[in-house]
């Protein structure tokens, strides 16, 4: 993540012609493995690598990659599935628990599922009713990837692309 984070910086007011915003990638405090498990042991569950990336990452910022893409604070995963504000995702008919790692500029929410895999979804014009996310349609819900460790693949790929000059991320 900070080297295709790197990568975007490198020469990036040359081919863009305007100074980068503070595209960040930050490290959590303490490591202990306990800040987000902490938090979630006694209400959920979330993948292991989930716990683990959010053990080592705090927040990971970049308003510079396209509309922008954000992934936590940690704080604010914790406050948003305590507060239901959503907990829960609609998904095929069935309520799906789930745990909001972040978002982009364009007000699309990142969801993973808190089982074992933890799929990751992108989620467009969604309300929230009684702590339940539901889409306007189903096209608004697209599957990224079966793991979160995927979705993290994904993710840098995508950025490393978005650095080179190659795409707009696909998500």
């Amino acid at each position: 993540m900070r080297h295709s984070t790197s990568q975007l910086l490198e020469g990036f007011e040359e081919r863009l012609g305007y100074p980068p915003d503070r595209n960040v990638v930050i490290t959590a405090p303490g490591r202990d493995g306990s800040r987000l498990s902490g938090q979630l042991k006694h209400d959920a569950v979330a993948p292991p690598s989930v716990l683990e990336f959010f053990d080592a990452i705090e927040e990971v910022s970049l308003p510079d990659v396209w509309n922008g893409y954000f992934l936590g604070p940690v704080s604010r995963l914790i406050a948003t599935h305590a507060e239901r504000a959503p907990r829960w995702l609609m998904l095929d008919g069935r309520q799906v628990e789930i745990l909001v790692i972040g978002s982009d500029g364009g007000g699309a929410l990142y969801v993973v599922g808190t089982d074992e895999d933890g799929a990751v979804f992108r989620v467009e014009e969604g309300a929230v009713t009684d702590g339940v996310l539901r889409a306007a349609t189903e096209d608004q819900i697209r599957r990224l990837s079966t793991t979160f460790a995927g979705f993290l693949e994904l993710w840098a790929s995508e950025l490393e692309s978005f650095a080179a000059g190659c795409a707009t991320p696909s998500f």
